[in-house]
């Protein structure tokens, strides 16, 4: 009987349920530490995302505005100090781009934290309004050719190439002065950096027609866009 009470006491001390308890509390406690770093982690990856593309936006526009009014040749010394302001509150948030915080629930005894945007001055950044210019068209003058563009195109002069500019959704404009009145011409394009189904639309205007947005769909224009659409006189 003696040898079984010491047996006894001795499971007592090592089988006791609140052991496993404990155990259980543990890994408990470690799969919410997990979840709280995962869920941290995912929500500053987050916020700095949405940071990096509110200030990209703000310097595309930026640097379209000023593309077209150098094109242009059309700018006034009020446009330069507009420009200066918006340029001085972009270099700022680029120097500071990411105002986030980590709070920590200090009243818990295994602090769990959570990431939360705090006051920003991304609130602040300028809203720039796209000039006036692009909404009218241009003449470049580049060798053996000048062109008539509407719209966020570059044009580098020295290689005859044009770019695209503008983000995804705007449309670009670029039309030669030659003029074909009868027979068959020969047009070679080469065109780079470019996803599919591409939007491109190749085709021939009126000499009388202003350079316009939705061209293609005017009663004076014939082409394809795309890749199996065709344009005829607006349809």
């Amino acid at each position: 009987d003696y040898d079984l009470i010491q047996y006894q006491i001795q499971q007592i001390s090592t089988d006791h349920s609140l052991f496993k308890q404990i155990d259980q509390w543990e890994q408990n406690s470690f799969a919410k530490i997990q979840d709280a770093a995962e869920t941290a982690r995912k929500d500053l990856q987050e916020l700095i995302d949405q940071s990096k593309e509110k200030v990209k936006k703000t310097s595309h526009d930026l640097a379209i505005n000023l593309l077209a009014s150098r094109q242009a040749d059309d700018y006034l010394e009020k446009d330069f100090i507009l420009w200066k302001e918006q340029f001085s509150k972009l270099e700022l948030e680029i120097q500071t781009p990411f105002a986030i915080k980590m709070l920590e629930n200090k009243s818990a005894f295994i602090p769990l934290i959570k990431i939360e945007s705090s006051e920003s001055i991304n609130n602040e950044l300028p809203i720039v309004q796209q000039s006036p210019v692009l909404k009218k068209e241009l003449e470049i003058k580049v060798p053996g050719v000048a062109l008539n563009i509407l719209g966020p195109v570059g044009v580098e002069k020295e290689n005859s190439r044009i770019k695209h500019i503008g983000v995804t959704d705007e449309c670009a404009y670029v039309r030669d002065s030659l003029l074909y009145h009868n027979g068959q011409h020969t047009l070679r394009v080469r065109v780079e950096n470019f996803k599919i189904p591409f939007s491109i639309f190749f085709g021939c205007t009126s000499s009388t027609s202003v350079l316009a947005p939705d061209i293609h769909r005017s009663q004076c224009s014939i082409g394809w866009f795309g890749c199996k659409n065709v344009y005829e006189h607006g349809t």
